[in-house]
C-alpha cells in the first residue's frame, strides 16, 4: 500500500486519515430524476453509480481517472455502497460499464479490489459487466469464478441488458456528461 495519503472528497476510512466533506450516511432523498428516470446515486472522479427504478437497474460506470492510491479505491466505493444499501438488490440487476476504466491487474491491486468487488455485487438480480476488451473480459470472468458469482461480461451494451433482461435502448445506458461509448 501506498504510504502516501490522498487528499479526497469522499468519506474518511475508520481511521479518520482521509478528509471529508461527504455525508457518511446515505441520503434519505434521492436526488431528482435524469434522462430516461435515471437517479444519480454516487458521483466521483473515478465513477458514477445511476439507478432507474422502474428498469431496475443500476449502472455503475467506471470513468478512465486511475485510483492514486489504494486507500483512495476503498474510500471511493465507500459512498456507493451506503447508497445501495437501501435498495432492493434481489429485484434488481446490475450493469457494471468498465470499458473506460484503466487497465489493471497487478497482484497488489487485485488483493485491495477483490473484497470491496465482493461486497458491490452480492445479492443483485443479475450482474454483467461490459468490456472493452477480450483481455478485460477474460479478467472479469476469473474474478466470477474466484468470487463463485454468476456474472455476464459483454461488449456490446444491448447484449447486456439482454442478459439483464432488462428492457432499455443501449444507449440510455451513456453518461450523458462523457464521450459516447464504442457501440453502435
Amino acid at each position: 500500500m501506498s504510504s502516501a495519503r490522498a487528499r479526497s472528497t469522499f468519506p474518511p476510512r475508520s481511521t479518520g486519515t482521509v478528509a471529508s466533506s461527504w455525508p457518511t450516511t446515505a441520503p434519505t432523498l434521492p436526488p431528482p430524476a435524469g434522462p430516461a428516470g435515471w437517479i444519480e446515486l454516487a458521483r466521483s472522479p473515478y465513477g458514477v453509480a445511476r439507478h432507474d427504478e422502474a428498469a431496475r437497474i443500476i449502472v455503475m460506470t467506471r470513468l478512465p481517472t486511475p485510483y492514486p492510491d489504494f486507500d483512495t479505491l476503498e474510500i471511493s466505493f465507500q459512498r456507493v455502497e451506503l447508497t445501495l444499501a437501501h435498495l432492493p438488490r434481489a429485484r434488481t440487476a446490475l450493469l457494471i460499464d468498465a470499458r473506460r476504466a484503466p487497465a489493471r491487474n497487478d497482484a497488489a491491486f487485485e488483493q485491495a479490489f477483490a473484497p470491496i468487488r465482493r461486497r458491490i455485487i452480492h445479492g443483485f438480480r443479475r450482474v454483467a459487466v461490459l468490456v472493452e476488451t477480450a483481455v478485460g473480459a477474460l479478467q472479469v470472468t476469473r474474478h466470477a469464478k474466484i468470487d463463485h458469482e454468476e456474472v455476464g461480461t459483454f461488449t456490446d451494451p444491448a447484449h447486456a441488458l439482454e442478459y439483464l433482461e432488462v428492457q432499455m435502448d443501449a444507449h440510455m445506458i451513456d453518461l450523458p456528461d462523457a464521450a459516447p461509448s464504442h457501440h453502435p
